[in-house]
């Protein structure tokens, strides 16, 4: 019985000792780097809501598109939740605009991104605009004649620079006080308040980024009031058909949307980007 018992004992520290050493390449493959679109196969992927679009209909596009079995492509209402979502672990990377991505990878540590050859073709090169319901579209004239000054003038290409170009996550950014106008028309504009570095929220609770300063000196330019209201991806659009709002700032433009819109006009393009990118911790 006391044989039997001690080889039992060293039966058990075999296996123990083999299980051990098997254990070490799996974890491995479960923290391996991923690098390239071909290593989100299987994978989850998260992105910013689209309007009227579900997650089995993006599922079906980015798989095809990309051409790579991803196991499910989750919806998110704003870019806080889900870059939330990627530090916890809920996907294993955020599909974002390329400016956006760039920021994050450029200024924090944690992650790095990457495009595919499919970036282009799903996102397109775009443009930044404002979209105008019918009851401000009076105004849209001073406001592309605005946007014409200032880029003229150089303000446009130093504030593209200063918020974007030059980001900087370590900086305290202050919010951007919008000018106003004593007897000037007042007009409903919303933003995300999630899309770094456009838009977002500085530390003292009130809206900054580069589309806040752009918009603050469009209203000085123009002679227009903006009332600032923060709208959810996916909900702003339906807001200005319904006139709840007059514009929306900022509103991606693709060739694609561009033809297919019939109840919204835009301004003149203040800022343009070249597709999309996937953001991933490191």
């Amino acid at each position: 019985m006391k044989k039997f018992s001690i080889v039992l004992l060293l039966l058990i520290f075999v296996l123990v000792s083999v299980t051990g050493c098997s254990s070490k390449p799996q974890e491995e493959v479960a923290k391996a780097e991923i690098t390239k679109v071909e290593d989100l196969k299987g994978k989850n992927v998260g992105t910013i809501v689209w309007f009227g679009v579900t997650d089995d209909v993006l599922l079906s596009m980015f798989s095809g598109a990309y051409k790579t079995e991803f196991k499910e492509v989750k919806s998110f209402e704003s870019e806080a939740a889900l870059i939330m979502a990627l530090d916890t672990g809920k996907v294993d990377a955020a599909w974002l605009r390329d400016f956006q991505a760039g920021a994050y990878a450029k200024n924090t540590e944690k992650y790095s991104s990457f495009s595919g050859e499919a970036d282009k073709m799903v996102a397109g090169s775009a443009r930044m605009v404002a979209a105008v319901g019918s009851p401000a579209a009076e105004e849209l004239e001073k406001i592309n004649a605005a946007l014409v000054e200032l880029k003229e003038d150089g303000t446009l290409a130093q504030l593209q620079k200063e918020y974007i170009e030059e980001f900087d996550f370590t900086k305290n950014y202050e919010s951007v006080q919008m000018p106003v106008i004593e007897g000037a028309p007042v007009y409903k504009v919303s933003i995300s308040g999630s899309m770094v570095p456009l838009d977002y929220i500085a530390a003292d609770g009130n809206p900054t980024g580069f589309s806040i300063a752009l918009l603050a000196k469009i209203a000085e330019k123009a002679n227009i009031n903006f009332e600032l209201v923060t709208v959810g991806f996916g909900t702003d659009r339906m807001e200005l058909t319904s006139n709840k709002i007059d514009y929306i700032f900022c509103y991606t433009l693709t060739d694609d949307n561009m033809t297919k819109e019939t109840e919204i006009i835009f301004s003149e393009p203040y800022f343009t980007y070249e597709g999309s990118a996937f953001l991933v911790k490191k």
